[in-house]
Order: structure tokens, then C-alpha cells, then sequence
């Protein structure tokens, strides 16, 4: 993990693993063989440090033998509620759900720090739901986090639940996002068309304002 951060003399050491699948452990006298796979992560541009020789070329030409882009959290808000559950059922040490309100909040935000960050804000849901199954939304948890700001041509919508009712302004948002079209919104909210009209009625939310 961020390999970018290495010093140089870990870098040459690194790369000897790479070309000649030897290395000599702590405290020993003679040399290991290995035959790994390195997956290695980095959140620094390595192109920029090579050239200020800061990381070996030849290194990041053995490294980048197979390249993955991870885009940062705020690129992919749709992981947001799944990672969000998972983290808090692992501090939880059972299953837990996300109050709606704490849902919608998440995917409002920035995550400056991604993923770490997210893990961190819902270890104190956690620890603030006092046992609760579901973990209810509280200003303190995001106090630290800025508001995001959306990437140009996208929105934040709000977490979708199969068949469960959306608030006015939770409805007005997914349809802003589905351009107005009905059908897609009711497929998507896992309800019949006739359902969600009764639902925008009960809302006064007029179609045409959004097409």
C-alpha cells in the first residue's frame, strides 16, 4: 500500500524481489526465493516522481504491468451505501442497516480521506447507535466533512430501498435524475407505475417541471 511512499533503498530492494524473485529476510545469512504476484497501490502521481527522481523508472515499469484506475469515492457514490452497511456490520459485529436520512447525508458529502474516511464516520454510527439496528443519522457524524461538490453533469441521489416510500424531496431529486421519466424511476424504486403517480400527486410534484 502506497507505494509511492517508499525510500529509495526499499524501492532497490522491491525491485530485486521483482526481477530476480530473491530477497534476503531480517536477520538472515542467505537468500530467499519467491514467486508472488505484487499488487501494489499508490495515491501519488509515480509519472511526477520519476521524473523528479523521487521513485525509480524501472520500478514502476515492473509495477505497471497491469494498470487499475480507482476512481476516489466521490466518483463512485453508488458504492457509498454498500460500503457504508458493510463497515458498520463489521464494527457492529452483526448486520445493520442505514436510517434513510443517514443514507441520503452520506452521499451529500466528500470524502476527502475515500474509503478510510467512510470506515471512520460509521465506526462512530456505530458507537453512537447504542445498539441499534439501524443506525439513524446524527450531525456529529459528518461535522468533519465537507459538502461535496457534484462532478460536472452528475447528482447525488438519494439511496434507493425496493418498494419503500421516498420523502417528497427524496422523490423530487430521483426524478430530477431520471429526466423526468416515470417508468425508469418506478423500476428503479421497485413499484408500479400507478404507485408512483399516486406518490407525485400526494407530493404536488408536476411531471413537466422536470422534463
Amino acid at each position: 500500500d502506497e507505494v509511492g511512499d517508499m525510500s529509495a533503498s526499499l524501492q532497490v530492494k522491491l525491485l530485486r524481489v521483482l526481477q530476480e524473485g530473491a530477497f534476503m529476510p531480517v536477520g538472515g545469512t542467505k537468500t530467499s526465493h519467491v514467486d508472488v504476484r505484487v499488487i501494489a497501490a499508490t495515491n501519488r502521481d509515480l509519472d511526477v516522481r520519476v521524473g523528479r527522481e523521487e521513485f525509480r523508472f524501472d520500478l514502476l515499469t515492473r509495477l505497471r504491468r497491469l494498470r487499475i484506475r480507482v476512481p476516489p469515492l466521490r466518483e463512485r457514490l453508488e458504492d457509498v451505501p454498500l460500503l457504508a452497511t458493510r463497515f458498520a456490520s463489521a464494527r457492529a459485529g452483526r448486520p445493520v442497516s442505514l436510517h434513510r436520512q443517514l443514507a441520503f447525508a452520506l452521499l451529500e458529502h466528500a470524502w476527502p480521506g475515500n474509503v478510510r474516511e467512510l470506515d471512520a464516520v460509521m465506526e462512530r454510527a456505530v458507537v453512537l447507535s447504542g445498539g441499534e439496528r439501524q443506525l439513524r443519522f446524527d450531525p456529529s457524524l459528518l461535522a468533519t466533512v465537507p459538502v461535496r461538490e457534484a462532478p460536472r453533469g452528475r447528482r447525488a441521489s438519494p439511496v434507493v430501498f425496493a418498494g419503500v416510500r421516498p420523502t417528497p424531496l427524496e422523490l423530487g431529486t430521483l426524478l430530477r435524475n431520471q429526466g423526468g421519466n416515470v417508468t425508469h424511476l418506478a423500476r428503479e424504486l421497485g413499484v408500479a407505475r400507478h404507485t408512483l403517480y399516486r406518490w407525485l400527486k400526494e407530493a404536488d410534484i408536476a411531471l413537466d417541471d422536470f422534463r
